[in-house]
């Protein structure tokens, strides 16, 4: 795999959660602020992708977890995911 394709994959992964947790935010930014806001939606998108993880690792089995592809993905959505929950102000409204 060359260095391109992996800086692909991992901004493919990064977008991934940060969308899947921007609509989560969005969602329920009706009944909390701040910061537990981020967390519950990170807790939420990093279900999400659990579970997709979990299909995808029936359908595959261990195999499909050495895969380097695969894991430049997964990090980089545990750093989208740290990274959006971590960041967000304690005060934050928006």
């Amino acid at each position: 795999m060359s260095v391109g394709v992996g800086a692909g994959m991992a901004l493919l992964g990064f977008m991934m959660a940060a969308t899947i947790m921007g609509a989560v935010y969005f969602v329920i930014g009706r009944w909390v602020t701040g910061r537990p806001r981020a967390f519950i939606a990170a807790a939420i998108a990093g279900a999400y992708l659990t579970g997709r993880l979990h299909q995808a690792f029936e359908e595959g089995g261990w195999d499909m977890l050495l895969r380097p592809e695969l894991l430049i993905v997964i990090a980089a959505i545990a750093v989208a995911l740290a990274f959006f929950a971590l960041r967000t102000d304690r005060g934050s409204t928006e």
